[in-house]
């Protein structure tokens, strides 16, 4: 009986000393736990709370609420590795660069209408001063 309680003491100050114990992060009534497992190297974000504020006044259901979920959080090397591996195939370099393609066309829809958005609020301010004081007077003529 010796053996297995030493083995049981052994596993238990293994795993409690496995965590390193990061910062935590609130935002609101949103917690995020940083943590990093000594055994493979990986960090992990924990997520604890949820926002109520972003809760949609017409949405029945909870805002989202989160009880100690882990996400696996990659470094930026560990992200290129991973992201080269993917693109190896052909196919998956061909919905790549369709992408590329796609975020090269919506970018530029984006800066047309940012430049028509810019034009349409110059107009606005420059108007706005001439209507306001027709516009006081046409509202104090047709309340007449």
């Amino acid at each position: 009986w010796l053996f297995p309680m030493i083995f049981f003491i052994l596993l238990l100050l293994a795993g409690i000393l496995r965590w390193e114990k990061g910062p935590i992060q609130n935002q609101g009534d949103f917690q995020v736990a940083h943590i990093k497992d000594y055994w493979t190297g990986q960090s992990w974000v924990l997520l604890f709370g949820g926002f109520e504020d972003f809760q949609n006044e017409t949405n029945s259901e909870p805002y989202p609420l989160y009880s100690g979920e882990w996400i696996p959080h990659l470094r930026s090397e560990e992200l290129r590795e991973q992201m080269e591996l993917i693109l190896a195939s052909e196919e998956n370099q061909a919905q790549w660069r369709k992408l590329e393609e796609n975020i090269k066309e919506l970018e530029e829809v984006k800066s047309s209408t940012r430049e028509g958005h810019d034009l349409y609020l110059e107009l606005i301010e420059k108007n706005n001063f001439k209507n306001k004081t027709s516009s006081t007077e046409e509202l104090s003529a047709a309340h007449q």
